[in-house]
């Protein structure tokens, strides 16, 4: 295949991040453009070329794409990739896959089946400066982790309801567990706790996810991990995207697609190494390079992985309800 059509799925703010890199690719042509308010797929049209739809089949039916890019909302995930699995064609859909891992595990199924190449958009796994993380873990075996995200609540109003995003930990600090899981290994056991009524319906219409929550995770491999998320700050007050990798002779600061500081071994000695690359343009070219050679190894995120960091950040949401811990792999096994 010498040069493929693109068309994608959902045309709000992530699909523009999106749209960025793709314009660039000389080996796409960017075909269409399909939105429920099909004047923002309009709005898409004329910035980058293709056509606008308001209906996944209609698009599909008159552009017969070789790949699509599905940026929708958590909610709005399910019958576009069964019509995308349907129909054959390569999908890379942006993370969470879904808030509803039974959904997941049906499309991860039909994956499958039909052999097609997909990727997720868990773009922190392709961040230049993780094979020295990684390399660094190979040498100091990592004891115990402490991460975080916290800020302020996202614009979005769907993003507040708990029945369309699922919370923060789902739509959004997904990555940092995704990344866990990368780097670390599998989860075995979650247990988590959370507040609400710091932030409520009388800020944001609507507003029914906790305000923030901590976790405990212990991994296959022994290594324990804490993880604190909030959306309960109003600006400075955030402390966002980070993650300490503790060994017993050395630790690693890691910030999400910025930098990975190492201190020691040894008092006073630090080496810092800086994402030299865009890793939203990788994540996105890996995708593309897969359809084009017809080989999906290079792609570090493909559908059936994402499910299990779905998986992983649900086990949260249920042990705040249950509370009890949940075992990780008992969801999707």
């Amino acid at each position: 295949m010498d040069k493929a059509k693109l068309c994608l799925v959902g045309c709000g703010k992530n699909a523009g991040n999106h749209m960025r890199h793709l314009q660039d690719f000389h080996d796409i042509e960017v075909a269409g453009f399909c939105d429920t308010q099909q004047e923002r797929a309009e709005a898409f049209a004329r910035q980058y070329g293709g056509r606008a739809y308001a209906h996944v089949c209609a698009m599909y039916d008159a552009e017969k794409p070789d790949m699509v890019f599905i940026v929708v909302p958590p909610f709005c995930h399910g019958d576009i990739e069964f019509e995308t699995i349907r129909r054959g064609i390569p999908m890379f859909v942006e993370k969470p896959v879904s808030n509803d891992l039974g959904q997941a595990l049906e499309i991860a199924c039909r994956v499958k089946e039909s052999g097609l190449i997909t990727a997720a958009g868990f773009q922190c796994r392709y961040s230049g400066f993780n094979a020295a993380v990684q390399s660094f873990i190979s040498r100091h075996p990592i004891a115990m982790i402490s991460g975080s995200r916290v800020g302020k609540v996202p614009p979005m109003p769907w993003w507040r309801e708990r029945s369309k995003s699922g919370g923060q930990i789902v739509e959004q600090a997904i990555h940092q567990l995704d990344l866990l899981r990368f780097l670390i290994g599998e989860p075995e056991t979650v247990y988590s706790v959370a507040r609400q009524g710091i932030v409520g319906p009388d800020e944001y219409p609507g507003y029914d996810i906790d305000d923030l929550s901590a976790t405990v995770v212990t991994f296959k491999n022994g290594v324990v991990a804490t993880f604190t998320a909030g959306v309960y700050a109003l600006g400075g007050e955030a402390w966002d995207s980070t993650m300490l990798l503790g060994a017993r002779d050395a630790r690693v600061e890691y910030n999400l697609l910025s930098h990975a500081a190492v201190y020691g071994p040894g008092e006073g000695q630090r080496e810092t190494h800086h994402a030299a690359n865009d890793p939203a343009r990788d994540c996105a070219r890996a995708f593309v390079d897969a359809v084009l050679s017809g080989d999906g190894s290079a792609i570090l995120s493909p559908y059936k992985d994402a499910v299990k960091s779905l998986a992983f950040a649900l086990a949260t949401t249920e042990s705040v309800e249950t509370g009890v811990p949940v075992r990780v792999d008992s969801l999707y096994q």
